[in-house]
């Protein structure tokens, strides 16, 4: 990007709140979900699958996962309460619902050092 527009400076900040783009918070916004916010162009650049991943430590130690069960006996990953309504919780939450939290984070890296480390399903 830069060899092509060397004058313009990205600077990502990945936030849990939609910050304004009328308020000038931000000039252009990446999200997963729809905006609420009114009088933005609008447009698709992707989709995104999410996957399940556990340490290999974790699976020799709790063994393989019963969907059909609801995963009993597991651990998860979630997101904080406050960023409960987003899609990866909800996916997470159907496919594993007997399962109990062992760590809540707000930031996706944590959530990946977590399962690497043994925590649980993320």
């Amino acid at each position: 990007m830069h060899v092509k527009h060397p004058d313009i400076m990205v600077e990502l900040i990945p936030a849990a709140r939609e910050l304004s783009l009328p308020m000038r918070e931000a000039d252009v916004s990446v999200r997963l979900k729809p905006s609420t916010q009114h009088d933005l162009v609008v447009r698709r650049i992707g989709s995104m699958a999410f996957g399940l991943y556990a340490s290999p430590g974790y699976l020799k130690q709790h063994g393989e996962m019963d969907f059909e069960a609801g995963c009993p006996g597991h651990h998860i990953v979630a997101q904080l309460d406050d960023l409960q309504d987003s899609d990866q919780t909800n996916w997470l939450a159907s496919l594993a619902p007997r399962s109990r939290i062992s760590l809540q984070t707000a930031g996706h890296e944590a959530a990946v050092v977590g399962a690497l480390y043994g925590a649980g399903l993320a």
